[in-house]
């Protein structure tokens, strides 16, 4: 679990994943004395290991070092989640019950989470399949709630730390499938997740959705994707297609709805310079 200044439910959604994993390890990037000190106090826990960066290294770094962390003590799966991740009951089983119906011979790099969005109580993909099928094969999955396989991890090579947030996940499947490796989702939504601060905003009749993030987060969002679409337009042009209609479409509705809508613009504007000028790693 990746944490940067964890808020007070967040002992409760540890004790959901501590109880059903064999051992969990906190990775903070220097969320401060308090948010440490509370930290502290769970890894006190038999089951519980904390690692404490001096300095916020980012998603990427933090992800590394969970997975040498986890290959250190030979384990073969690292389940990657956020702070304000919820996951239920039975996560375990379900990921074993994915892999060993989907699998089919081949390597599996990556088996993420299907989830309940927490605005509109949705399902990120349909729960139902006509083939009975407890997964679908995707091209990517978020980093929360996703099963790693640490043996193909030593393949496909670490995360991307100079991304420093955001598209970490996204880039490390997309090398994966270059690689061969298989990516599914689970149809059983195993955790509650959400985007920002989403809120609803009605426009000309209709119900519209905008994460209301902070405005650093749409520059490292604009500059990762400008070096995705450099990286893989030629090997995946659908999914860069697709992911930039999505990009397009938020700021749209940050101009439209959001707050700070300067800054964010300008933001954006200065990834996309950064991601094609390759000034990268921390704001």
């Amino acid at each position: 679990v990746v944490t940067y200044h964890t808020d007070d439910g967040f002992p409760q959604r540890l004790a959901a994943v501590s109880s059903q994993v064999d051992r969990v390890l906190i990775v903070d990037n220097n969320s401060g004395p308090e948010t440490l000190s509370h930290l502290k106090l769970l890894s006190e826990d038999s089951n519980i290991e904390l690692i404490a960066n001096d300095d916020n290294l980012g998603v990427g770094a933090a992800l590394n070092q969970g997975v040498d962390w986890a290959r250190a003590r030979g384990y073969a799966w690292l389940l990657t989640l956020d702070q304000d991740t919820l996951i239920v009951d039975g996560v375990i089983d379900t990921f074993a019950e994915v892999y060993e119906s989907c699998a089919g011979g081949r390597d599996i790099a990556l088996i993420g989470s299907n989830y309940i969005d927490k605005l509109t109580r949705a399902s990120f993909v349909l729960v139902e399949a006509p083939d009975g099928r407890p997964c679908i094969d995707v091209l990517t999955v978020i980093t929360s709630g996703t099963l790693v396989s640490i043996a193909t991890a030593r393949e496909i090579g670490p995360f991307r730390e100079e991304f420093f947030i955001d598209d970490i996940d996204y880039e490390y499947c997309l090398r994966a499938k270059q690689k061969g490796y298989g990516v599914v989702i689970t149809r059983r939504p195993l955790m509650e997740h959400t985007v920002g601060v989403p809120r609803y905003h009605k426009f000309l009749g209709k119900r519209l959705i905008t994460p209301h993030l902070p405005a650093h987060r749409r520059y490292y969002m604009s500059r990762n994707q400008t070096v995705l679409t450099r990286e893989y337009r030629r090997a995946e042009p659908a999914w860069i297609k697709w992911m930039t209609r999505v990009r397009i479409k938020e700021l749209i509705l940050v101009l439209l709805f959001e707050k700070d809508k300067l800054n964010k613009m300008c933001k954006t504007i200065r990834g996309v310079y950064d991601g094609l000028t390759g000034r990268m790693g921390r704001l």
